[in-house]
Parts: C-alpha cells; structure tokens; sequence
C-alpha cells in the first residue's frame, strides 16, 4: 500500500497474536511500515507526566493544591495562585507556548519555562480553560524537583531512566528526545517528510518516539 502507514499490535491474555506494519513508515523515501516503525508521539507524553505526578501525589511528595511557588521559587507574581491541579487541567491561565518557543533546541526545562515569566497572564488560574504546552514544561520541572532526580535537557518526559523510575521496569524501551543517526531507516515521518525533520523546519512540541513493537507498549498499558 502506498500510503501513510501504522504498526498495530493484537494482544490477548498477555500473548501477542498479531504485530505488523501497514504501508508506509515515509511516503518520500517508500520506506514501510513494520511492527517496529518509531512513530513520534508528540503531546501524547502529556498523560504520562500527568500519571507520573498523580504517582507523587499518591507517595505524598506533591499536592494536587500545592502552589507551584513551592517547586519554582523564582516564578513571577502572577503565577502565585497557580496550583498543581490548574496545570493538569489546562486551567492556570498559562498561555500555550512561550513567544520563541524553539523546541528542537535542547534546552533545559527550567529555560523554557523561564522564557515565559514575563508573558502575561492569559486569564486568572480557573477562570477558564486553555491548553497549554508551558504548563505541562512546569509539570516536568516539578516532578524533577520533588522527586530529587534532575534532567538537564527538556527529555525528562521521554527519558527511560525516568520511565523505569516512575513506571514498571517493563515499560517500552528506547522512548528518546531526538532522532539519531540512521534512524531515518525506522523512524516514521511526519506530513513534511524526513528531510524536513532533520532540518528542524517542522515544529513538533515535543519530539518524543516510542521505540519497540506496539505490543511492549500495550503490554505497559
């Protein structure tokens, strides 16, 4: 099939009956789709930093109602009422991205987030709904810092170290920040193409690929 393509996994009792590819990983260099095709999950990762700080909230080392001037000392004044909760929900008020959002740059978490203090506010924390890419940044930072265990680059959402950390040690290896050399043979490409990626001519907000048979991940899951 000469179209864009996807991996799928059939898993029952724990047994994998079916994992396979289906036309094509990228259209520009007719490459296929396999069981074991890199695909980029983008804000996908936003579920598990979420899980990840419910798993704090569970331990006691985060509150759900803690003010996030607890975790970011330096945060400007208009971020005081700003709490746990309101970032998972998209309701802080954060706007969606800081005004040179770079996220192809490896950047350390706290850069990104810095890169927004001076914005303001785009309503009061729970007055309304937006979502927002800076808050789940502000998430990430926060499970950095109470967990005790610092990333310097903004992968700590795709990190295995952190995966096995927060989740079973058999979670999907090889989650990883930016695409390595040759990878282009097992990476599937987005709408522009993989030239297009390699050049970091297509904002993607995340830039986090899942890596393994699909059936690793719906065994995690």
């Amino acid at each position: 099939m000469h179209i864009p393509g996807l991996s799928l996994a059939v898993v029952k009792d724990g047994k994998v009956i079916k994992a396979a590819g289906y036309g094509l990983a990228n259209v520009e260099t007719k490459t296929p789709a396999t069981a074991e095709t890199v695909y980029k999950t983008a804000s996908l990762s936003k579920p598990v930093i979420a899980a990840a700080v419910m798993l704090l909230v569970q331990d006691g080392r985060v509150g759900l109602d803690d003010k996030i001037s607890r975790y970011l000392d330096d945060s400007p004044g208009t971020w005081q009422e700003i709490t746990i909760r309101r970032l998972l929900t998209h309701t802080s008020g954060l706007v969606r991205d800081p005004s040179d959002y770079r996220p192809y740059e490896d950047r350390r978490i706290i850069a990104v987030i810095r890169d927004a203090y001076s914005l303001p506010l785009a309503f009061q924390p729970g007055e309304k709904w937006l979502y927002s890419n800076i808050g789940y940044y502000v998430l990430a930072e926060v499970i950095s810092r109470a967990s005790g265990r610092l990333y310097p680059k903004v992968s700590i959402f795709c990190s295995q170290t952190y995966a096995s950390e927060f989740f079973e040690p058999q979670f999907p290896r090889g989650l990883s920040y930016r695409s390595s050399p040759g990878s282009e043979k097992t990476c599937a490409a987005t709408k522009v193409g993989w030239s297009a990626i390699q050049s970091h001519a297509l904002r993607d907000r995340k830039r986090a690929y899942t890596k393994g048979q699909p059936a690793e991940i719906c065994r995690a899951m």
